[in-house]
């Protein structure tokens, strides 16, 4: 069970906060910010979950080579232990 908590919690921790879009239908021109406050907002934000995406494909690279390790380990030691009961 703990296995799936592990990649869950990965996955919430990684999970970028995201802030909340204003309503267009309920924003008057004056409410709205200026048009490069909304591009930097926009930049940073692209950058942050570019930044998430390269973070959460290293966890998960991460994460097979351990299952991969641990699965081809559990049977080279098998083997090793038939072959040294065959003896």
């Amino acid at each position: 069970m703990w296995p799936i908590r592990s990649v869950l919690t990965v996955r919430k921790t990684l999970r970028p906060r995201q802030g909340r879009m204003r309503n267009p239908y309920t924003c008057t021109i004056a409410q709205f910010p200026p048009i490069q406050l909304q591009g930097e907002r926009f930049t940073d934000s692209v950058r942050a979950n570019f930044t998430t995406a390269v973070r959460r494909i290293r966890v998960r690279a991460l994460m097979t080579v351990v299952a991969i390790t641990a699965i081809l380990g559990a049977i080279t030691v098998s083997l090793w232990l038939w072959a040294r009961l065959l003896e």
